[in-house]
């Protein structure tokens, strides 16, 4: 064992008659700066509902307001449900219509 990884006595050990000698480990995880907390549940899934609220926020903001004219038509060829050259047909109208969607910033 590299005592610089597991110092002697951290970890929960067996004597020859059987008994079990608690490790240091447990001093690291109880008590009141412990490491686990005793009690009720903490948290209570806020960090999944703040995750689907922001991906419910991003899909709406990319299907409104922040919407590119050409999204559409990519992802139905991405699809599969449109052809290359569909595809190349329909980006050359959105081009002619909205030049400056397609202008580098």
């Amino acid at each position: 064992m590299n005592a610089e990884y597991c110092p002697p006595n951290f970890v929960d050990r067996e004597l020859t008659d059987g008994r079990i000698i608690n490790g240091e480990w447990r001093d690291v995880v109880d008590g009141e700066n412990g490491a686990i907390v005793a009690g009720s549940r903490m948290g209570a899934r806020n960090a999944a509902l703040a995750i689907s609220n922001h991906r419910d926020y991003l899909k709406d903001f990319v299907n409104g307001p922040g919407a590119l004219t050409y999204q559409n038509s990519v992802v139905r060829f991405r699809q599969g449900l449109i052809t290359e050259d569909v595809l190349h047909t329909e980006l050359e109208e959105l081009l002619c219509d909205n030049p400056e969607e397609f202008e580098a910033e």
